[in-house]
C-alpha cells in the first residue's frame, strides 16, 4: 500500500528565524539589508508538531517529512544546542508514536549563516555538513523512518548562482554553478557512509492529491500553514510499491 506524506517546511513555519534573536540563515544578511522580510507565521510551531501530527492523521496522511534546521540545532559547526536536540527527537518520536512514519531532509533550500552566502563552493562547508549528516543520524537515526540529504540543493545552484534569485545572489556564474554541482556528488557519496538516502521525485498531480488538499484545507489553520503553503514546492509525497518515494505537487 502506498504511503502518503506530507511535506512541512520550517522556515516559513515555525517562527524566529532570522529575527534579531532567532536563529540565523544564509537569508539574514538580506534580511537585515531590508533585501526580502523574514518569514513570519501567525502561529509559530516550532515545538508544537503535536498538532503538525493530529493535522496530519486527520487529513488521512500516514507520514511526514521534517526537517530539522541546521541553523537551529547549532550556532557553529559541531556545537549543538542539546536542548532543541532533545525537542527534536521528542517531537519525532511522538508524531512515530501517534503512528506516523517520520522522514527528515537534511538540508531544505537554506543553511545556517555560518556556513557563509557563498558556502558551497568551500569544501570546508560540503566537510561541515557530512560531519552534520553523521552527527544527525547519531542524534535522530532511531526515531527517523528515511533521509534525503538536500531535495533542493539544483533550486538553491540555479537560484543562487546562475538566475540570481536567492544567495549568494549570482547571476550567470555557470562556471561556478558547475563547479558547486562537482563538489555535492562527492559531498553525497560522503554522506552516504553514515545514511541510505531516499530521494523524491516530482510527478504530475493526481486526483488523490487534490482530494487530500481538500480535506487540509478544512482543517484549519495549524493544517494549511503545517502542510501546505502558497509555495510551488509544498506537496505530497507518495512512496510506489516498488519503494520510489514520489513527491505530488498541489496546482
Amino acid at each position: 500500500m502506498a504511503e502518503l506524506i506530507g511535506i512541512y517546511h520550517a522556515y516559513p513555519h515555525d517562527g524566529d528565524f532570522d529575527t534579531p534573536l532567532g536563529p540565523p540563515t544564509c537569508w539574514r544578511a538580506s534580511v537585515a539589508l531590508g533585501h526580502v522580510s523574514a518569514p513570519t507565521s501567525p502561529r509559530p510551531l516550532w515545538g508544537r508538531y503535536g498538532e503538525l501530527g493530529a493535522a496530519a492523521l486527520a487529513a488521512g496522511l500516514t507520514g511526514i517529512r521534517l526537517t530539522p534546521e541546521w541553523a537551529r540545532l547549532a550556532d557553529r559547526p559541531g556545537r549543538y544546542d542539546l536542548e532543541v536536540v532533545e525537542q527534536y527527537r521528542c517531537d519525532i518520536r511522538a508524531l512515530r508514536d501517534s503512528g506516523l512514519t517520520v522522514h527528515v531532509a537534511v538540508i531544505d533550500d537554506l543553511w545556517p549563516s555560518f556556513l557563509g552566502a557563498e558556502g558551497w563552493l568551500w569544501p570546508w562547508a560540503h566537510d561541515a555538513l557530512v560531519d552534520h549528516v553523521a552527527a544527525l543520524v547519531e542524534m535522530l537515526g532511531d526515531e527517523v523512518s528515511s533521509w534525503d540529504i538536500a531535495p533542493s540543493m539544483d533550486d538553491i545552484i540555479r537560484g543562487g548562482f546562475v538566475t540570481g534569485q536567492r544567495p549568494p545572489f549570482r547571476s550567470s556564474a555557470n562556471r561556478d554553478a558547475q563547479e558547486v554541482r562537482d563538489m555535492w556528488r562527492d559531498t553525497l557519496a560522503q554522506c552516504d557512509e553514515h545514511v541510505a538516502r531516499t530521494e523524491l521525485i516530482v510527478v504530475p498531480v493526481t486526483t488523490r492529491t487534490a482530494e487530500v488538499a481538500q480535506a487540509l484545507s478544512n482543517r484549519g489553520p495549524v493544517a494549511i500553514d503545517a502542510l501546505l503553503s502558497d509555495g510551488s514546492r509544498e506537496g505530497l509525497c507518495v512512496p510506489t510499491p516498488e519503494g520510489v518515494s514520489v513527491r505530488q505537487l498541489l496546482a
